[in-house]
């Protein structure tokens, strides 16, 4: 008897606090509250608590927790009323608690029409048809999507795709889309950047694309527990293309997955504001992703500031969709996983552990300066996969005069890097000169290789081909026009005066500001009346039928072809050579 009934108090015991604090634990509210969940709370543990602290924790409120976090922090989530909440603040090993909210995914739209993102990554300058890669790329690596599941069945993942778990009540599989589309991106046979990856869905969104942070952390929490299990020689990669106001607990749970040695890509938003106020986009520890269109230009809804690592494709992005089906969605969620996909492909290719490291590698890789309608203090950074180019090697940057975009305030600024080499003011470009050696004397400019076969004209790689005319490179061919140099590459622009920047625009009279940009009753955004499907941009003159549901009829020959010829790729140690020199 006497033994029954301490067992039956140890319980009791364990809930008690140990000792008195000198003052509460604080309660993080929210900069916004209107996404505030009523009387639900996540309680984040002091990181020297043990199981036994949190369980007497959660000893002071009947029932269970909602979610219980055991490996990215001791914690748990759960409704509470006003005398819980306080006993909990007056718990020793309780170190903050937050009010849970609504989270949502970042896409804006269904479309129908062509790929454009995978040749973007893979040419330094747009418009390219292909997208040119290595086929191991995401060979060895795990990619978890933390979002609304996957279509694990979808026959585009090879049967490289399966559901890991569901935080939504009910619900284990991909109700809505979001993340199918996501996970094509990353990992698919004809949309994905890493077509060998192998990819686990983490529901944590419901069939609206929304779910609360507490579920977000859940999720963070069981991939920090489950990838140890998973077979991934190369390392995991996790792309969160969700978030809501700023709060602590998430940004904490994501630093501690950087922290054990996972690469993890987060969306930006879809706000156009500064995402140093949105989670997990402002932990510094991951890489935060904003957005871009087809034409280099910031999608006009993604978020920006220091907080924002890269960019990549958000607008018009084709992807799986459930059902074996596919369609286009715009925002900040589609531009991620193209970063994902790329850390877990550049892993690969050269047999290296996918880790928090590989967004820097990716910075430096980026193409600099070419994305237009760049706010200040934001980097001016589009993801490229290193692919060699067609036409010779041409170095980054060079199409965009008067650009440096790594280096925020310093546009137009002569030469601010002071590389050797940089004949074009406001450019610091040229990265990876030991590339291309032997490139006549002019430091910087080997990443234009074979320019010496026309010798005295190095600094304007190719401009032999027009003699007489070396201050202004191709502009022989236009004999007319030396007054605006450079202006005579676009045949016929003469024919309209006054607009001999933007070739060809004078059809279109009144748009000057965006060549080939006078599609009726669109003046900012070519081809697109807004964004379909977003609340905030209602109608799509441009692509009819899009504010419906999803085309899963999208032509085959809408899918971005892929090169037939072999990549060259820098090795391991060129790699390091192009970092260091950095």
């Amino acid at each position: 008897m006497y033994l029954s009934c301490l067992v039956t108090l140890l319980p009791f015991v364990a809930a008690l606090p140990a000792q008195k604090r000198s003052s509460p634990a604080p309660i993080l509210f929210p900069r916004d509250n209107s996404t505030v969940i009523p009387g639900k709370y996540i309680v984040k543990m002091k990181d020297e608590s043990d199981i036994s602290a949190l369980n007497g924790a959660m000893g002071l409120f009947p029932g269970e927790a909602h979610q219980q976090y055991n490996n990215v922090f001791k914690g748990f989530a759960t409704e509470l009323d006003e005398s819980t909440l306080k006993a909990l603040q007056d718990h020793p090993h309780v170190e903050y608690i937050e009010p849970d909210h609504v989270v949502t995914g970042f896409d804006m739209t269904h479309q129908t029409g062509a790929p454009w993102g995978l040749s973007r990554i893979s040419h330094r300058q747009p418009g390219s048809p292909d997208y040119v890669f290595d086929d191991v790329g995401g060979a060895g690596v795990c990619a978890y999507i933390i979002d609304t599941g996957i279509d694990a069945n979808h026959p585009e993942f090879e049967g490289r795709a399966s559901m890991a778990t569901s935080f939504v009540p009910g619900a284990d599989t991909d109700d809505n889309g979001h993340g199918t589309h996501v996970a094509g991106t990353i990992g698919s046979r004809k949309f994905g950047v890493a077509k060998k990856i192998s990819l686990f869905g983490v529901k944590v969104l419901d069939h609206g694309s929304k779910g609360s942070a507490s579920a977000i952390i859940a999720g963070m929490d069981f991939v920090h527990g489950d990838a140890p299990r998973r077979d991934c020689p190369l390392g995991v990669v996790i792309n969160m293309s969700l978030g809501g106001p700023f709060q602590q607990s998430q940004n904490e749970a994501a630093a501690r997955l950087t922290g054990n040695g996972y690469f993890v890509a987060v969306a930006a938003g879809n706000d156009n504001i500064d995402a140093s106020g949105i989670s997990p986009a402002s932990e510094p520890s991951v890489c935060t992703v904003g957005g871009t269109g087809k034409f280099d230009s910031r999608f006009s809804m993604s978020n920006w500031g220091s907080s924002v690592d890269i960019f990549a494709p958000g607008e018009g992005v084709l992807s799986t969709m459930p059902n074996g089906g596919s369609g286009l969605m715009t925002g900040t969620s589609m531009a991620s996983p193209h970063i994902t996909g790329l850390a877990a492909y550049l892993a690969s290719l050269h047999n290296r552990a996918a880790g928090p490291d590989l967004c820097e590698t990716m910075k430096q890789m980026a193409v600099r300066g070419a994305i237009q309608d760049m706010p200040p203090s934001t980097v001016n950074l589009l993801a490229f996969n290193g692919a060699p180019s067609k036409d010779g090697g041409r170095g980054p940057n060079d199409e965009f005069p008067g650009h440096d975009g790594g280096d925020p305030g310093h546009n137009g600024d002569p030469n601010p890097g002071g590389l050797p080499g940089d004949d074009f003011p406001g450019h610091d470009m040229f990265p990876g000169d030991d590339n291309f050696p032997n490139d006549g004397g002019f430091p910087g400019n080997d990443n234009f290789p074979g320019d010496d076969n026309f010798p005295g004209n190095d600094n304007f790689p190719g401009n032999d081909n027009f003699p007489g005319n070396d201050n202004f490179p191709g502009n022989d061919n236009f004999p007319d026009d030396d007054n605006f140099p450079g202006n005579d590459n676009f045949p016929g622009n003469d024919n309209f005066p006054g607009n001999d920047n933007f070739p060809g625009n004078d059809n279109f009279p009144s748009n000057d500001n965006f060549p080939g940009n006078d599609v009726p009753g669109n003046s900012d955004f070519p081809g697109s009346d807004g964004f379909p499907g977003d609340e905030s941009y209602p109608g799509n003159a441009a692509f009819p039928g899009s504010n419906g549901p999803p085309n899963d009829d999208a032509p085959e020959n809408a899918d971005a072809p892929e090169s037939d010829a072999t990549a060259e790729f820098m090795s391991d140690s060129e790699l390091a050579s192009f970092l260091n020199s950095k």
